[in-house]
């Protein structure tokens, strides 16, 4: 091929003296083979060309990082310094890109040290960890740490120090950056916080302080996703209504035992707060229940239907939650089973049973089969004084005699055979 024809295709892609690689490949890869594209790539320098290979944005951004690196670490401070020239979204985007290549922003306080740079008393315990923390593998340990630990691959950095607006990050929310997302909840955690902790058991409802908050933070992210940037409220005012709203709708949807529709449960609260405030004032049941119809445009019946539900679904509580001091016992195992036998009285029952044998003994068979049959001794169940007549063809007055002539033997002072009894 001439050099004069390659030197015309090369000419418009050189900038500076300089040509790359991959800008050869994609105007003689088509037509030409490897061993000529070679020769293109050893003509160049000569002609006063250089070629270079091409690196990706990622390699540059670790590129520019490199010299701040230490162990794998870099400050906040430096990462400030060298990458201060982009916008914030897209130092968001290298810090992922930085945390995948293997670097981590940590404070400059707590930056490992240098093993080149440092000194051995420097050198004895760099991070000031616990005896835990630099031997996670004792022999004491009789089980693998991992198995309790999420086995996550990849996560979203943290950062401890958010200096962006809250209307920043929810611009950049908006725009789909997922770091955003983690600052504005890490930025807003003690107004997620307050609602959580002052729903928390509203009006006897079983979610813990984790779920509320959690529901809290849903909350908080849409109210981001949602928020206009030209209206005059700040932030917090306008993600404070979405925050509740999200907290009372998980307490109707899993706060209860037994779920309610969610208008039931708001009419309850409604009603439940008129009842308290005139209960105060001194009002009867009964003024209480027409005042409430009163203010909510509701019947008696709907106000009184209300309170019934109140009163038998929204304070139920589960056979499964945990009870006692540890919180190591079910209810479920603390309720009496009415259905089963107790152990005392079976227990007794043989005790008893074993010694009426002892005492049967020394009466007729006639009279003991009486005795029996009268006080249930076969079956649980005392026979009538006809019933056992009609057993044996006799009169209901000659068994009350065999029964009466028993009794009077068992009783005998000098056998002593009740004295228990």
């Amino acid at each position: 091929m001439n050099d004069d024809i390659i030197m015309h295709m090369v000419k418009p892609y050189v900038n500076n003296g300089v040509i790359s690689f991959t800008k050869i490949n994609e105007l003689f890869g088509d037509f030409l083979s490897e061993k000529e594209i070679n020769e293109i790539v050893n003509l160049l320098p000569k002609k006063g060309i250089a070629v270079i290979n091409e690196i990706t944005e990622e390699q540059k951004f670790f590129n520019m990082a490199k010299p701040f690196v230490r162990s794998g670490y870099m400050s906040y401070e430096n990462f400030d310094k060298v990458f201060r020239m982009y916008p914030r979204r897209k130092q968001y985007e290298i810090v992922e890109i930085l945390f995948a290549l293997g670097v981590e922003l940590i404070d400059e306080e707590i930056l490992p040290l240098d093993i080149a740079t440092s000194s051995i008393e420097d050198l004895s315990d760099p991070l000031n960890m616990t005896e835990d923390e630099r031997n996670p593998y004792s022999t004491d340990i009789l089980y693998d740490r991992s198995v309790f630990e999420d086995d996550v691959s990849s996560h979203t950095p943290v950062f401890s120090n958010i200096t962006q607006k809250n209307e920043t990050l929810c611009k950049l929310i908006q725009d789909g950056n997922i770091q955003a997302m983690q600052d504005i909840c890490i930025k807003n955690k003690n107004l997620v916080s307050k609602y959580a902790c002052a729903y928390q058991g509203y009006y006897g409802n079983d979610l813990s302080i984790d779920d509320l908050t959690q529901a809290g933070y849903i909350g908080l992210l849409q109210a981001a996703r949602k928020y206009d940037f030209t209206s005059d409220n700040a932030f917090s005012t306008y993600a404070t209504y979405w925050i509740k709203q999200s907290i009372t709708r998980e307490i109707a949807d899993t706060g209860y035992t037994i779920r309610m529709p969610v208008h039931m449960i708001e009419k309850i609260i409604k009603i439940t707060k008129l009842d308290e405030k005139y209960d105060m004032c001194g009002f009867d049941y009964d003024a209480r229940i027409k005042q409430i119809a009163f203010d909510l445009q509701l019947s008696e019946e709907q106000v009184l239907q209300a309170i019934s539900v109140r009163k038998k679904y929204m304070r139920l509580s589960s056979l499964n939650a945990l009870t006692g001091e540890e919180t190591d016992t079910e209810l479920g195992e603390l309720i009496v089973d009415t259905e089963s036998e107790n152990v005392e009285d079976v227990v007794m029952s043989n005790i008893c049973s074993a010694e009426d044998e002892q005492m049967l003994c020394s009466l007729s068979n006639k009279e003991r089969e009486v005795i029996r049959y009268r006080f249930g001794l076969y079956d649980g169940k005392e026979w009538t004084l006809e019933e056992v007549a009609k057993v044996y063809h006799l009169t209901r007055e000659r068994i009350r005699q065999i029964e009466c002539k028993a009794l009077r033997r068992l009783r005998h002072p000098t056998k002593g055979l009740l004295k228990w009894y």
